[in-house]
């Protein structure tokens, strides 16, 4: 049994179908289910699962929405309650998917999982104090992984994540707006490929921190050329200032390729291909 919380969300829907497809048995619990927020909405939950399970925490105020200090509570409040919610012996695993803003804007590169946080968001804040909350919890019982992640994207996101809008604005042939020069690196994930890294820890439970990146940061500037290769066009980009300084973000990848040897993150030319064949 997997228990995925959050699960209207990109990722946890995605998620669901995912395991479901593979003959796994899952329950999806989002708000209209359960308020996380609500501890004695989350006692009352729990106790319907009667079965071991592992159990996958999408659940969040993500980044646009959590923007002061009650959604920074609300954030800690919904893992805490899961937390104390949980039926003593059934979890059998947690997995709970943090971001890589808690290392900040302008983190010294290249990221390793011992790059010192420094979370300048209510969001990256709420994410890294949920990890630290996910670590103390006394009597845990149960193994647990944090996946830090970058953007992830995928054709289901509906062109929510920035390499979906990259893709629908090129394709749709209308002007893209880069701030700065555009040169600053990023790196993206396919939701594909993180399903494979969820299912490896599901086969394998352990406790561990690991940032889930592929590597090879490309600029945005880039990443609008890669697109209109693909969709065979000619972009308008239109350059606005840079909101603030910016820093380029690049991961070194060997703790990931020490937990899971046999899964290589697809590249973004790979995955943006992808993108582009699911939309025509």
């Amino acid at each position: 049994m997997i228990v995925v919380l959050g699960h209207t969300g990109f990722i946890g829907g995605y998620l669901c179908q995912y395991f479901k497809q593979a003959g796994r048995q899952v329950i999806g619990l989002s708000s209209r289910e359960c308020d996380l927020t609500k501890p004695d909405r989350v006692k009352e939950w729990f106790p319907h699962v009667e079965t071991p399970f592992d159990l996958i925490h999408c659940a969040v105020i993500n980044r646009d929405q959590c923007q002061g200090y009650s959604s920074f509570q609300s954030n800690c409040q919904m893992l805490q309650n899961v937390l104390d919610g949980l039926p003593p012996g059934l979890c059998r695993s947690f997995i709970y998917l943090s971001s890589v803003d808690v290392y900040g804007s302008r983190p010294p590169c290249p990221i390793t999982e011992e790059t010192v946080p420094f979370p300048e968001s209510y969001y990256g804040l709420a994410k890294l104090t949920c990890e630290r909350l996910l670590r103390v919890f006394p009597g845990k019982g149960f193994p647990a992984a944090v996946l830090r992640l970058p953007g992830v994207y995928g054709v289901l996101d509906g062109g929510r994540s920035l390499v979906g809008k990259l893709v629908r604005t090129v394709a749709g042939r209308l002007p893209v707006t880069l701030c700065g020069t555009g040169r600053i690196l990023r790196d993206y994930v396919s939701i594909d490929d993180l399903a494979l890294v969820l299912e490896a820890l599901l086969s394998k439970p352990q406790d561990t921190t690991i940032n889930v990146a592929t590597g090879q940061s490309l600029s945005l500037l880039d990443i609008v050329s890669i697109i209109a290769e693909k969709v065979q066009c000619e972009p308008e980009i239109i350059f606005r200032p840079q909101d603030g300084p910016g820093a380029d973000l690049i991961f070194d990848t060997t703790r990931f390729r020490e937990v899971f040897p046999m899964i290589r993150l697809r590249s973004l030319p790979e995955g943006i291909e992808a993108y582009v064949a699911a939309l025509a």
